[in-house]
């Protein structure tokens, strides 16, 4: 009994601290936002992964609350919106990181071939 509460509460923890990453992986994001227009595309990326953690660890208990009579529909269709976000989630993180990347080397390319504008100039 105590070894399942312990697993229990060790799950539940490491659950939320899913929710704490991916927080922070937005925030972190965020922060380059004036850098780059593609570091908003990858903080909405990790803002809809926390968004999905969240919903599933809020809205999948409200399904099978009181166990209604179509606790089954109510659970696919949870399922389902689960898995709607997470393939917005991984393709906006996709196309996110290939638009840094292509950024970055074509910043790249500018500095090699001595195209960089001049210091003070937008």
């Amino acid at each position: 009994m105590r070894e399942s509460f312990l697993l229990n509460s060790l799950q539940n923890l490491l659950g939320w601290m899913d929710v704490l990453i991916g927080l922070g992986a937005a925030a972190f994001a965020a922060s380059y936002f004036g850098r780059s227009r593609w570091a908003g595309v990858v903080a909405i990326a990790f803002a809809l992964g926390v968004l999905n953690l969240v919903g599933s660890r809020i809205l999948m208990p409200w399904a099978i609350r009181n166990n209604p009579p179509d606790v089954q529909h109510r659970i696919a269709e949870v399922a389902l919106v689960g898995a709607v976000v997470g393939f917005l989630m991984q393709a906006t993180l996709i196309v996110g990181v290939i638009g840094l990347l292509t950024e970055l080397r074509r910043a790249q390319r500018r500095r090699e071939f001595g195209q960089e504008p001049p210091t003070g100039a937008a």
